[in-house]
């Protein structure tokens, strides 16, 4: 039993004296605070909204087309309705198109029911549709409740009923009645 407890006790003063003596000590981390980089300021992400793009389809409510489609009423695509109206020398509708408007024509393949329609006019186009208005026998029919005048053609001359709404900023509206011209007027503006 001797023989083994020297061993032991001689590798005990062994590391007991390196430990002593010879191992250099390593120094404590310091807790002093180190001045961190300022973190730049976040910058929003929301993005702004897409601009309005006026169709046949956006410038009326979903009830609406739905109500056309459960009366067998269809939307003819817009260049198809222009290259038409172009044909036939009907400018009005052409410069909605023009403008980047939109100016659209339903109906059921053989009768047309209702044009509706939004654009941006310049002022000089304006002036000139007001006086296409009066020349066509449209009568203004008061102010509309944004600052413009209401036009209708009083008699349903073609079968297709139209009201337009010129607003001084050259904003022009038509549609097949008052309700349409302001259901498109408050989704646009």
């Amino acid at each position: 039993m001797r023989s083994m407890t020297l061993p032991v006790t001689v590798a005990l003063a062994v590391l007991l004296g390196l430990t002593a003596c010879g191992t250099p000590e390593v120094a404590a981390p310091t807790n002093t605070p180190t001045a961190e980089a300022p973190s730049p300021t976040p910058t929003p992400t929301t993005e702004p909204p897409a601009a309005f793009t006026p169709a046949c389809d956006t410038i009326v409510t979903a009830a609406t087309l739905a109500e056309f489609t459960a009366d067998g009423v269809s939307i003819t695509p817009q260049a198809e309705f222009v290259a038409k109206m172009k044909g036939e020398g009907q400018d009005t509708y052409v410069q909605f198109d023009d403008n980047g408007g939109a100016i659209c024509q339903t109906g059921n393949g053989t009768a047309a029911f209702e044009i509706y329609g939004y654009a941006k006019f310049p002022a000089d186009q304006a002036d000139a549709l007001i006086d296409r208005l009066y020349g066509n026998d449209y009568k203004v029919d008061g102010f509309g409740d944004a600052e413009g005048q209401w036009f209708e053609l009083p008699d349903d001359a073609d079968g297709v009923d139209r009201v337009y709404l010129v607003l001084t900023t050259g904003t022009v509206v038509v549609g097949g009645s008052r309700d349409r011209v302001e259901e498109i007027l408050e989704i646009a503006e």
